[in-house]
């Protein structure tokens, strides 16, 4: 059972990887390194976060049972809960369709 204030080690997906590397590139290409750096670790910070507080995000059964999905900046982050492991699915960009990208 999952306690607030109580972390949990987080894994980052195969395609979530893909995600972060496609979000990198693209900052890279269209706002420089500095800003990549800053972005990432702020990526970073908010996995940290939903290890933390694993609740925190919205349900997002609509996706996938026990799917949650959390806002960071530009992005959407889609995780889900097992057992005392958050596993982070994917880190889409909000303006995308998010079924699409899910079937």
């Amino acid at each position: 059972m999952l306690k607030k204030g109580m972390p949990i080690k987080y894994k980052i997906s195969e395609l979530a990887s893909q995600d972060i590397d496609s979000i990198i590139d693209y900052t890279v290409q269209n706002f420089g390194y500095k800003t990549m750096i800053k972005y990432h670790q702020s990526l970073e910070h908010c996995f940290e976060i939903l290890a933390l507080n694993p609740l925190i995000g919205l349900q997002s059964d609509f996706i996938k049972e026990n799917y949650y999905r959390f806002n960071h900046q530009s992005h959407v982050v889609f995780y889900q809960i097992l057992g005392s492991k958050l596993v982070i699915i994917r880190v889409l960009h909000k303006s995308m369709d998010v079924a699409r990208m899910f079937d």
